[in-house]
């Protein structure tokens, strides 16, 4: 049995290729999409109202008028080849070492994070916009 001509295979790959990266397109629209219907009905909420739904926040700043409270979640480290969650997380808001992916052959690295970051801005203590994204 002969083997599919070489142009085949590399048109099977692209194809392969394009739907993983579609796919992951799909899931951080998606994302985003479920970020922004958290945050947008807390625009013009006060800041009592915003921890009670969304808790403390990781960080807080003061610039200007502006009171910023920051948040990240992160939901690991997902394998850009297959979209596994892999170990290795510290903690500390990076991977370690030890979650990226190798190619022997090549020696290059790749690892996904999949995280919520935003930004919730308030003046005068009521929330008037949000900035962030998902990543996935």
């Amino acid at each position: 049995m002969r083997s599919p001509p070489q142009s085949v295979c590399l048109a099977l790959l692209a194809g392969s290729l394009a739907a993983l990266v579609a796919c992951s397109a799909i899931e951080t629209e998606k994302a985003n999409d479920e970020l922004a219907a958290k945050l947008d009905p807390l625009m013009g909420k006060s800041r009592d109202a915003v921890f009670k739904r969304l808790g403390a926040p990781d960080s807080r700043r003061d610039l200007g008028d502006e009171e910023i409270w920051l948040y990240y979640k992160n939901y690991g480290i997902r394998n850009a080849s297959s979209g596994r969650e892999l170990p290795g997380h510290l903690g500390s808001g990076r991977p370690s070492e030890s979650v990226f992916n190798s190619d022997a052959a090549t020696g290059a690295r790749s690892a996904n994070e999949a995280y919520d970051r935003y930004s919730i801005y308030f003046v005068d203590g009521i929330a008037v916009r949000w900035e962030g994204r998902a990543a996935r």
